[in-house]
């Protein structure tokens, strides 16, 4: 960790350790418009020591008024590119890595597996989903705030609590990228969402929480999130909402399969409590998957979530003795 009186203000407060703690994170931040360039700003600044961002969008005049780290001679420019740009000349000791394009089934398993913390600065529910829903099957902490109007939300999930235990059902006719925003509102969801990242890493607070904030009658409200037991982390809305199409085997198939040594077999029939990341640690990419259950229903919801997130030739079995 280079130049520890740099932080020496904040580091009175967290000490060694947590400026440490900082210093050895990789964060991956998706989104750098109006809460993803703040966020990533406050924790470079703050001595993050890497961070990657995922935006596919470009600078556009209209977004001026809260995405303060671009200038109007930025428009028309990659924002992961110029935020990069930004965040290398605050802190140069810290490693940033830009990906201009937006995160998508095809690259979502590999990016957040290869961070310690995400960091959701998204603009639409399908990307939310398939955050968290990659996240849970990795195991892996997610931070995740939106905001519309002057009303906004922060949660903090661990990885046994997800997006969907809060939102089970998508919400197709809405998209914060159509909502309005006020810029200084932008501004406080993107400090408390920096903040609770700040404690999460440096062991100040880590456990589930939801933040909800309305910024014009000044009101916060925090709760306790748990688990949602009819959710079990599988993420049946999936099938409905992204259009995933997995297909049956029926007994003969997957036998003639298993001869051949053509596909990997994924027994859960007494498994009751087996969620997708006790699975997938178990699993490799390279060849075809069969998730077997009694009557069809959690192998189903199985395979569903491994196709989710970047798992091809995935199918489903029911085998009933």
């Amino acid at each position: 960790m280079n130049d520890y009186s740099r932080y020496i203000r904040q580091a009175n407060i967290i000490a060694l350790d947590g400026q440490k703690a900082l210093a050895n994170t990789k964060l991956l931040c998706i989104g750098s418009g109006g809460l993803g360039s703040l966020v990533s700003s406050y924790l470079v600044a703050a001595g993050v020591g890497s961070i990657s961002l995922v935006d596919g969008d470009k600078i556009e005049l209209t977004n001026l008024t809260r995405q303060i780290s671009y200038k109007e001679t930025d428009c028309n420019k990659s924002k992961a590119l110029i935020q990069a740009e930004f965040l290398q000349q605050l802190n140069s000791t810290c490693n940033i890595i830009a990906h201009d394009k937006f995160l998508d089934k095809s690259n979502a398993y590999e990016l957040i597996n290869a961070h310690d913390l995400i960091v959701d600065c998204s603009d639409n529910f399908i990307t939310r989903y398939l955050i968290s829903d990659t996240c849970t099957a990795l195991s892996k902490p997610l931070i995740s705030a939106s905001i519309e109007g002057f009303i906004g939300q922060v949660m903090v999930l661990l990885p046994e609590v997800c997006y969907r235990c809060i939102f089970p059902k998508v919400d197709n006719n809405f998209s914060c990228l159509n909502g309005d925003v006020i810029g200084p509102a932008v501004g406080v969801i993107a400090s408390i969402q920096a903040n609770e990242v700040f404690k999460f890493i440096t062991n100040l607070s880590k456990k589930s929480h939801l933040i909800q904030v309305d910024s014009f009658e000044n009101k916060i409200s925090t709760f306790d999130v748990i688990t949602d037991t009819k959710c079990i982390n599988n993420h049946d809305d999936i099938l409905l909402e992204v259009g995933v199409k997995i297909k049956q085997l029926d007994f003969n198939e997957v036998i003639e399969l298993a001869k051949q040594q053509k596909i990997q077999l994924v027994d859960i029939r007494n498994k009751k409590s087996e969620k997708i990341n006790n699975i997938i640690k178990h699993i490799s990419k390279d060849k075809p998957i069969a998730i077997m259950c009694n009557y069809g229903y959690r192998s189903k919801l199985s395979a569903s979530q491994l196709s989710s997130v970047g798992y091809e030739n995935v199918y489903y079995a029911i085998i009933d003795f």
